[in-house]
């Protein structure tokens, strides 16, 4: 149970935010580039995968890596909302690394811990901008 509300509560968190990035991204696809693939025979499938996808791409890569950067650090919801719950079934590094700190005061372990989360998001940052990142 306490998974499933963490999931709707993080839903509910970046769904919204991300739609205001995407569509004010989508806004600036200028109108000329869809007539363009219409008059080259372009149907809806392809001014979407042609137009519209690299349009995005921008918008895309920041989502993504914002949503990653803040799923990992996520500590708010699931300490409020289940305190890593039940048999640690929402335990997330964010309330690890407090519990190491704050609960069991071993300060050593959770600055390593920090360390680690670090190297982890500037990684996978790393990685979504080579695969999302402009193709030159």
């Amino acid at each position: 149970m306490g998974a499933d509300l963490l999931g709707l509560a993080l839903t509910w968190h970046y769904t919204g935010y991300n739609a205001v990035i995407l569509l004010a991204r989508l806004q600036t696809v200028p109108r000329e580039l869809y007539d363009a693939a219409a008059v080259d025979g372009a149907g809806a499938w392809g001014a979407f995968r042609h137009v519209t996808l690299p349009g995005l791409r921008p918008a895309l890569l920041l989502t993504t890596v914002l949503s990653t950067i803040g799923t990992l650090q996520l500590f708010d919801e699931p300490y409020v909302l289940t305190g890593g719950g039940p048999d640690n079934a929402t335990l997330t590094i964010g309330v690890y690394l407090y519990q190491n700190a704050f609960k069991y005061f071993d300060f050593g372990y959770a600055s390593a811990i920090a360390y680690a989360l670090t190297v982890l998001v500037g990684l996978l940052g790393l990685i979504q901008f080579r695969l999302l990142g402009e193709k030159t």
